[in-house]
Order: C-alpha cells, then sequence, then structure tokens
C-alpha cells in the first residue's frame, strides 16, 4: 500500500498530464492520503471483519473512484 501511495503522490506532484493546478493537487493528495489511510486503519482496527467481503476488492473501488475523480477534475480544468 505504501509503495502505491508513493507512486500516486508522485504522478499528482507531476501533474501527469491532469492539468491541474497547484491548488487542485494539493487537494487530490489529501483526498488520495485520506482514503489509503482511512482504509489501512480501519482495516487494522477490524472495522471489515464483519463482512464477507474481500478487502482487497473495497481497496480497488476506493482507489478507483479517486482516479475517476481526478480524470474528471482533468476534464474539468480543460473544459
Amino acid at each position: 500500500m505504501i509503495m502505491g501511495f508513493l507512486r500516486w503522490n508522485k504522478a499528482l506532484e507531476e501533474r501527469n498530464g491532469y492539468g491541474l493546478t497547484k491548488a487542485q493537487t494539493a487537494h487530490w493528495q489529501r483526498v488520495l492520503r485520506g482514503v489509503m489511510y482511512g482504509f489501512a486503519a480501519h482495516e487494522q482496527a477490524g472495522g471489515f471483519s464483519h463482512e464477507a467481503v474481500d478487502e482487497n476488492e473495497s481497496y480497488r473501488i476506493a482507489i478507483q473512484c479517486v482516479v475517476d475523480g481526478l480524470h474528471r477534475a482533468g476534464e474539468e480544468q480543460h473544459g
């Protein structure tokens, strides 16, 4: 998970073709860190133990939501 964060954080810092402003990039870095940290903290606290659902799939969906939002933000920036 940490390596995934470092890779995404670096991509966001470079704005990776999304055309985001510096402020938007900072917001998206916060969103990404919040999702990743929240997921890890919830998992560590046993918060996923009450459902027989694959935690990795839940994490994939959470990250996909961030990616989709990031793409939309880039599209809105460019009209």
